[in-house]
């Protein structure tokens, strides 16, 4: 049978199995009723899970207000404190379910083996909020407040749609790892949610905030971040040791956005304070907003020098304010992604250090201004509307078209593919660094390389290439154009004939050691 407490108690209780004040002889299950009132706190040995609901007042002015040595099950509705000691103290197993309000000095709740705390109430402490040193779940709708820590965890799940907080320490501890899921707030002076050992992942629809300079909003070892409300941080936004963050709210920082050792970042949201990646191999994503911060000023995307086969994708929508920088780290590429778009600085200020363009299937995409460099793999619409000079290659398996505007140039070093198109407006021009490897088998009947398209009212510059003794053959059936001179050099072209218009090919000097080509 259950005990019942319906009036005031002084002396501690100190519950047993066969206790003679109690109906049925045990204090097991307890209900303190609405009327009922314990002042020297309530404790229960090792040898049984102690089952207690509380609709009253207990308090302990010297101790817990509950303390129970083995595994226990509290439901409390009424209050629960231990002003110079702690709210609940469990030595096991532990089960809380609170709608009333649990304090105490150390802890809230502190739960030493393993536990489920689930609170729509209000539990505070001068330390830790709830502390379940083993492993377990905290589910939170109403608030948890520590001093110290709000809400700390071995390992386990945190589900909060209310408020946690930790005045001078963190909002949310997990020891080994675990989940949070977030649609409330969890605030604090040092991070908003610190998981430094084992893999953690932490999903975001509401608040996460840490205060202080040496403080993020979540510092995690490893794992994976999905972000759709607001992170904000002292030291970084986000801290991750290697993982992934996925973001579609606000992320900032006054320092640093994300810090990442290695792994990826997709934005579609905000990020201010820059993405910085320190080690391993990194991959940004942005379809939305990054901008530098103070830690790294004018740095939008940093791939530190220790990094290593480094992405970063741009798609349509994407606004990089600050600089892309991948000069430390080596062979990092720039992917343009499927869609319309424009961009322009690449590799003169805007996105350095980058060794590959690569442009995606079904992506149609504008370089303004001057860029440079060294590879490209188009598979999509690249157009120039300023210049493109391609220092090493065109790389082979490229299927895509250099769309060239009026007044553009495009320089290519070497075009080892055969499947990429080159389409030139009025007035535009193509500079050849080496006309022995554009394209296979040049100088023959069999030549493969880049279809050169539109040309009428063009150039093609071939540098090196030398005027003396200078042959041509053009097969309007092939399109091929074979040049060849007396210093038996051999250059092919190959044009779309339906395109070239009325005329025929010319020849000048390039006012260098090459040859410009003309038709008209």
């Amino acid at each position: 049978m259950t005990r019942i407490i319906a009036d005031t108690v002084i002396d501690p209780l100190i519950l047993s199995l066969s206790d003679p004040a109690a109906s049925g002889g045990s204090d097991n299950p307890l209900l303190i009723t609405s009327a009922g009132t314990i002042t020297a706190g309530i404790s229960g040995p090792a040898d049984t899970a102690w089952k207690i609901t509380n609709d009253g007042m207990v308090s302990d002015g010297t101790g817990w207000g509950i303390s129970l040595a083995g595994d226990g099950y509290l439901y409390n509705y009424g209050s629960i404190s231990g002003p110079n000691m702690g709210g609940v103290e469990i030595g096991g197993f532990g089960w809380v379910m609170n709608q009333g309000a649990i304090n105490g000095e150390l802890a809230g709740v502190e739960i030493r083996g393993n536990g489920v705390v689930d609170n729509q109430g209000a539990i505070s402490s001068m330390g830790f909020g709830v502390d379940i040193i083993g492993n377990g779940m905290i589910i939170n709708q109403g608030s948890i407040f520590g001093f110290n820590t709000g809400v700390a965890l071995g390992e386990g799940a945190v589900i909060n749609q209310g408020s946690i907080r930790g005045s001078d320490g963190f909002g949310v501890v997990l020891t080994d790892g675990g989940s949070i899921t977030n649609s409330g707030s969890i605030t604090a002076l040092g991070s908003g949610v610190s998981a430094m050992n084992g893999a953690s992942t932490v999903t975001n629809q509401g608040l996460i905030q840490g205060f202080e300079g040496f403080a993020s909003g979540v510092a995690l070892a490893a794992g994976s971040i999905n972000n759709l409300g607001t992170i904000l941080g002292g030291y970084a936004g986000i801290q991750l040791g290697n993982g992934t963050v996925a973001n579609q709210g606000l992320i900032s920082c006054y320092f640093r956005g994300i810090a990442l050792g290695g792994g990826a970042v997709t934005n579609q949201g905000s990020i201010l304070g820059g993405v910085e990646v320190s080690a391993g191999s990194g991959t940004v994503t942005n379809q939305g907003l990054i901008a530098s911060g103070a830690s790294h000023p004018g740095i939008s995307v940093l791939f530190d020098p220790a990094t290593a086969n480094n992405l970063l994708v741009i798609k349509p929508g994407a606004v990089f304010d600050g600089v892309a920088e991948a000069s430390g780290g080596s062979n990092s590429t720039m992917e343009l992604a499927g869609g319309n778009g424009a961009i322009s600085g690449i590799g003169s200020g805007q996105f350095n250090g980058f060794d590959t363009l690569k442009t995606d299937s079904g992506a149609n995409w504008t370089l303004n201004g001057p860029n440079t460099v060294a590879t490209v793999v188009n598979d999509g619409s690249l157009g120039v509307a300023g210049s493109l000079d391609v220092t090493t290659a065109v790389a082979g398996g490229s299927t895509g078209t250099f769309q060239l505007d009026a007044h553009s140039s495009l320089e290519v070093a070497a075009a080892l593919g055969i499947g990429s198109k080159i389409s030139f407006a009025a007035g535009s021009s193509l500079v050849v660094d080496s006309f022995g490897q554009f394209g296979e088998n040049v100088g023959t009947g069999s030549y493969a390389g880049p279809m050169l398209e539109n040309f009428a009212g063009s150039t093609v510059d071939l540098q090196g290439f030398g005027m003396t003794g200078l042959d041509m053959n053009f097969s309007n059936s092939s399109g091929l154009l074979q040049l060849t001179n007396s210093a038996s050099q051999m250059a092919t072209l190959a044009f779309q004939s339906s395109s070239l218009g009325a005329g025929t090919f010319h020849f000048n000097v390039d006012g260098g050691t090459g040859v410009f080509i003309t038709h008209g």
